[in-house]
């Protein structure tokens, strides 16, 4: 009882702080000294008024960053709540990591500069691992550019190695990479994998790639996305992507399963319920 009370008040707490941290921080950076009415009279030079806007624009960009960055974490720490909907999310021309045959369909939204999804990167590759003939694993891209300025290009990167079809090899590269993103990387890594540079440069840039984007990232906003990294077992949304709580819904779903099914034959079938309140990402 006490665990229960002591989880509701820290979300209560952190919910409150995502609230008030704005207002806060707003007053910190609006709130000036008073001036005396010389001051007041005195007009700005040219000069003196860009600066002041150009200080105002970084410290409003910097606010907005420090707020996105807040409410990723809360979402980290909380998960999603209340979805016991089955979403239909179709796998499309997103590449398919294990049995395309098996029963259980994961599909994660993620962005390769999110340490959140670097570390469920490893949890999936155990999975995988473990129920290699049950589980198929499937990769779209969401990538949250306003905290994460390289993920866009990162995203068109792994787009590129999938022309040339390496988009596993590129996809577990740039997530060792993650703290490390720059704008050069990306031929050097491709030069790792013994890619054709040429193509996979042009690729990168190509409109093919910017449409596969676009249509995960719609894909992502259908589903209520909001952030990474997040993910769908047989369409429905995982509070969690931790190893322990991930293994207990495959493994209950595979209880209710029939021998033959696919994941298609499950798509309106039972899903196991959530894990208690006090089970976080």
């Amino acid at each position: 009882m006490r665990d229960k009370e002591y989880t509701m008040a820290m979300r209560i707490f952190l919910v409150f702080l995502l609230v008030t941290f704005p207002l806060w921080a707003a007053y910190q950076v609006h709130a000036q000294p008073l001036k005396t009415e010389e001051e007041e009279q005195e007009p700005l030079e040219d000069g003196e008024l860009v600066e002041r806007l150009e200080i105002l624009e970084s410290e409003y960009l910097q606010l907005k960053n420090e707020v996105t960055i807040l409410r990723e974490r809360l979402g980290a720490l909380l998960g999603p709540q209340g979805d016991e909907r089955i979403h239909d999310i179709a796998v499309g021309d997103s590449p398919v990591r294990g049995n395309v045959e098996s029963p259980l369909t994961l599909i994660e939204f993620g962005d390769f500069q999110s340490e959140y999804a670097a570390r469920a990167s490893h949890v999936i590759r155990r999975l995988l691992e473990e129920y290699p003939d049950r589980l198929h694993f499937v990769f779209k891209h969401f990538p949250i550019t306003s905290i994460h300025p390289e993920a866009h290009e990162a995203a068109l990167a792994s787009l590129a190695a999938e022309k040339q079809e390496r988009a596993w090899e590129m996809f577990d590269l740039l997530f060792k990479s993650t703290r490390r993103l720059e704008p050069n990387i990306y031929l050097l890594l491709a030069q790792q994998l013994n890619l054709d540079l040429s193509s996979f440069d042009r690729d990168r840039r190509s409109l093919w790639a910017l449409e596969r984007m676009d249509m995960d990232e719609k894909t992502a906003v259908k589903a209520g996305v909001t952030a990474v990294p997040t993910f769908f077992l047989n369409g429905r949304r995982m509070k969690s992507w931790r190893y322990d709580f991930l293994k207990s819904q495959i493994d209950q779903l595979l209880l209710d399963a029939k021998p033959g099914e696919t994941a298609a034959d499950f798509a309106d079938g039972a899903m196991p319920r959530d894990t208690p309140q006090d089970e976080r990402q």
